[in-house]
């Protein structure tokens, strides 16, 4: 029953803008810069396009970027944990239920 309504949920999610799921806490935590746009304009990776921005999942350059300059070995990696923490900040009542 938890699985069905967590997905549920997951389905009716807003989307979530980059800069929110890796906020300054998160980045000062886990990487080398103090914010997300920091670390692209650091990367020199071009994502300034709506098309280049839903790529960077399957960019390999920046995916060695992120595992260079991060506490994380992959973007999804570091995307997955932004997001499991994120969520369960903005949903700490059904987070703590389904652990």
């Amino acid at each position: 029953m938890k699985v069905k309504r967590r997905t549920a949920l997951i389905k009716k999610r807003e989307p979530v803008f980059l800069e929110d799921l890796f906020n300054e806490a998160f980045m000062q935590k886990y990487t080398e810069f103090q914010n997300f746009d920091d670390m692209v304009e650091a990367s020199n990776i071009c994502l300034l396009t709506a098309k280049a921005q839903s790529e960077i999942d399957k960019c390999p350059l920046w995916s060695r970027y992120v595992a260079c300059h991060t506490d994380f070995t992959c973007w999804k990696e570091m995307k997955h944990f932004a997001a499991t923490q994120y969520h369960s900040l903005s949903f700490p009542k059904f987070h703590a239920e389904t652990h």
